[in-house]
């Protein structure tokens, strides 16, 4: 309770200067840069699933719609947008206990404290929690559907097999990108089963309820999909991040530029980004990857440079924005791609602001690096002490196939994209600090 009443607290600090920079219009201090207000608006007016402004209200090809759905919903209900960050605040907190609860199974209660503590007063995990994007909502479901699935693991049943599955299809019906796990999880049901001498049989039941779940429940947003633009799939998010973010980002490499140059350079060639839609998706696909493909060398310092920003982006920029707080002095750009590109530039620049607001930024950044590093121990370490398990092998995978789908979003990589992430960062962090300092003190 502790922790949560620390997690609610800290958020409700955090909007309280976010409102008062918005001049306490909550609309304009919540509505985000998503779209997801417009998409709640439009359904409360009777005007489709649509981000569109004025008619014709076209469908929208990006985004699924429990998200969509929670904040007209809880509008419809209460008749203000009060409901949705009263909602969103409760939930953001709940996330410091689920951390806390997933913690616990690896490592000890104290540390397991401090896991949760640390996700409370996570900056961009509390902003998240004071604006209409569909971060908390996403991990609250994921971080739930993983706590249920570690304890089918632990003792199969079918109690938390069906609640994880529902969990997981809600998580993927908010943020797609979960979709490519529909075929590994059963995978994992089926040996995780087998592992406790149970029969063939039961394993595969396990593992076709499992996906049979996520089918159902994705069912009727397939159907829409196919209805409106003639593909069963859930949007067309993957070709739009493909051609909009990774093309930009590995042009920007070969032609010296930034990232928002040459998306400028797609929008005079033509570019409508509503355009790409589940109809179109297959082709833009194919464009953005006939550019691509071309330029392996950049695909991998994209790729390094993504990999990095991943574990590494503090996101405070934009918490520091909302809260009326804009440095005068900035990086030229992206701190990791100075970093990689021109080292010396870097320096300058960073001797230069360590004055400004921006100095802060660069202690959060240095922090996440520290973290980064100590996760990378920590799960040495742990193995070393502990050995494999598969519960382990379920976090560490779900860490890389977050980390690995990230990078198709190239420069465009904040720290959002970790937040899902990060009680296990600040969990085998924590176990490598835990085991430094024993060492330290037992040689002292």
């Amino acid at each position: 309770m502790a922790i949560f009443l620390l997690a609610l607290s800290f958020r409700i600090i955090l909007f309280w200067f976010i409102f008062s920079n918005a001049d306490h219009n909550l609309i304009e201090a919540i509505k985000g840069v998503d779209g997801y207000y417009r998409l709640s608006e439009n359904l409360l007016a009777g005007n489709g699933f649509s981000f569109d402004a004025e008619p014709p209200y076209r469908p929208n090809p990006l985004r699924p719609h429990v998200y969509p759905f929670f904040v007209a919903s809880l509008v419809y209900i209460f008749q203000s947008y009060w409901a949705v960050l009263i909602a969103q605040l409760l939930i953001g907190s709940l996330l410091a206990i689920l951390s806390y609860l997933l913690a616990v199974r690896f490592v000890n209660q104290k540390t397991a404290q401090w896991v949760g503590v640390a996700m409370a007063l996570e900056p961009v995990t509390a902003f998240l929690s004071t604006n209409i994007f569909t971060e908390t909502v996403f991990t609250a479901f994921f971080l739930l559907s993983l706590l249920l699935f570690l304890r089918f693991i632990d003792k199969p049943s079918w109690r938390f097999l069906v609640w994880s599955a529902v969990s997981f299809s809600l998580a993927l019906l908010v943020k797609p990108v979960l979709q490519f796990l529909v075929i590994p999880i059963p995978v994992i049901i089926f040996f995780a089963v087998r592992s406790k001498n149970l029969k063939v049989s039961q394993a595969i039941r396990f593992s076709l309820v499992f996906a049979a779940i996520i089918l159902a429940l994705a069912a009727p947003w397939l159907y829409r999909n196919y209805k409106e633009f003639g593909k069963v799939t859930l949007g067309a998010q993957a070709a739009y991040n493909l051609y909009v973010y990774l093309q930009p980002s590995v042009l920007s490499i070969v032609n010296g530029t930034t990232f928002e140059v040459e998306l400028d350079k797609l929008k005079l060639e033509g570019l409508d980004l509503a355009d790409i839609t589940p109809a179109t998706a297959a082709r833009y696909s194919r464009e953005a990857l006939s550019v691509i493909v071309n330029h392996p060398k950049a695909i991998v310092k994209s790729g390094l440079i993504t990999g990095v920003t991943f574990f590494t982006h503090d996101g405070l920029l934009t918490v520091m924005e909302y809260m009326g707080i804009s440095p005068s002095s900035r990086l030229s750009g992206p701190a990791i791609v100075l970093l990689a590109t021109d080292p010396a530039g870097f320096a300058r620049e960073t001797y230069a602001i360590a004055t400004s607001p921006m100095a802060i930024i660069l202690i959060a950044r240095l922090f996440w690096i520290l973290v980064t590093v100590l996760f990378f121990i920590g799960m040495f370490l742990y193995i070393k002490h502990n050995g494999w398990s598969l519960s382990l092998t379920v976090v560490m995978f779900l860490v890389l196939y977050l980390a690995a789908t990230t990078a198709v979003n190239g420069f465009g990589v904040t720290g959002r994209f970790r937040v899902p992430i990060n009680f296990a960062l600040f969990t085998f962090a924590f176990y490598a600090l835990t085991v430094i300092l024993h060492r330290f003190k037992r040689n002292a």
